[in-house]
């Protein structure tokens, strides 16, 4: 909030450094970086409000559309939040919870070829990439969600397990 206020007055009293497409986007990031904070949080209202401002100021912008799609991921909308993850990853976003989340609902959703043609096109940006060709054994689930995730996600990510072998139901007890 300091952030957004101090960029709002800064443009105010510099207005020929702030010209209009530059102050919306700025201030569109900063509320979806608002809003991240939120969904870390637990607290989706405050981050569909600030999704919402973000919205108003850049709605096209990779970052707005990409959290507008982790929002309905969040809210149990995967199948509509996965077209929208993709266009903000295609966009240039480099969030690294659009990329995770992305990444498990097509492994959760048994989406192995999408999966790995997301690891293809944007791993390398979040140090996740196929080795060359070479398949590679994956990590358990419940090792993987737990090295990626914030407590809550991680919660909602082994809730949603392939199979709840006995790591998810030992990392699941953990959380209780």
């Amino acid at each position: 909030n300091l952030l957004i206020s101090w960029v709002r007055r800064a443009s105010r009293a510099a207005p020929d450094d702030w010209p209009q497409a530059l102050l919306n986007r700025t201030l569109a990031r900063l509320h979806c970086w608002q809003a991240d904070q939120f969904m870390v949080l637990g607290a989706r209202q405050q981050a569909r409000r600030s999704v919402k401002q973000a919205e108003d100021l850049a709605s096209g912008d990779p970052e707005v559309v990409g959290r507008r799609g982790m929002l309905q991921g969040l809210s149990g909308a995967v199948e509509g939040a996965i077209p929208l993850l993709w266009q903000a990853l295609d966009g240039g976003c480099r969030c690294h919870h659009m990329y995770t989340m992305l990444a498990g609902w097509l492994e959760i959703g048994g989406q192995r070829e999408e999966l790995k043609r997301l690891q293809r096109t944007h791993g390398a940006a979040f140090d996740d990439h196929p080795h060359s060709g070479v398949e590679m054994r994956r990590p358990p689930f419940w090792l993987k969600a737990l090295s990626e995730c914030e407590p809550q996600e991680l919660a909602r990510r082994l809730e949603r397990a392939p199979d709840q072998d006995a790591g998810v139901r030992a990392l699941l007890l953990w959380l209780d």
